[in-house]
C-alpha cells in the first residue's frame, strides 16, 4: 500500500466534510418531512421532499463508499507518524473530519501548536523507509 500525499489527505478531509454536511442536511430534511406528514402537509410537497431525501441519501452512500476505499490508506499513512499526539491530531483531523480548532480543544492545546507538531511529524514520517 502506498502512503498518501498531503494533497490526497486534504482531499480525503474535504470529502469527509462533504459527508458530514450531507448527513446533517439529510437529517434536517427528514425531520421536516416528519413534521409535514404529522401536520397534514401538502402531498405533492411531501412526495417531492421524499424524492430529494432519497437522492441525497444516494449521494451520501456514494461518498461513504469512496471514503471507505481511501480510509485504509489514510490509516496506513498516518501509522508512520511516531509521535502519539501528532498521530492522534492527524487522525482526528483527516480521518474523523474535525477542524483543527476542534482537534486542539480535544487535545487541550493551541491550534497553531497542534498543526505545527502534526505537520512536522507527518513530514518526518515521509523520510522513513516504507
Amino acid at each position: 500500500m502506498n502512503r498518501l500525499t498531503n494533497k490526497e489527505l486534504k482531499e480525503f478531509f474535504i470529502e469527509k466534510q462533504k459527508l458530514i454536511e450531507s448527513q446533517e442536511v439529510s437529517k434536517g430534511l427528514c425531520e421536516y418531512l416528519t413534521q409535514l406528514s404529522e401536520n397534514g402537509g401538502d402531498s405533492e410537497t411531501i412526495t417531492s421532499l421524499n424524492g430529494d431525501i432519497q437522492k441525497l441519501q444516494k449521494k451520501i452512500d456514494l461518498i461513504k463508499k469512496e471514503l471507505g476505499v481511501k480510509a485504509d490508506a489514510v490509516k496506513y499513512t498516518l501509522g508512520f507518524v511516531d509521535d502519539d499526539t501528532a498521530r492522534s491530531a492527524l487522525m482526528l483531523h483527516y480521518y474523523e473530519g474535525l477542524a483543527w480548532e476542534m482537534v486542539a480543544a480535544i487535545l487541550k492545546s493551541k491550534e497553531e501548536c497542534i498543526k505545527s507538531l502534526s505537520y512536522r511529524h507527518l513530514k518526518n514520517s515521509r523520510k522513513k523507509d516504507v
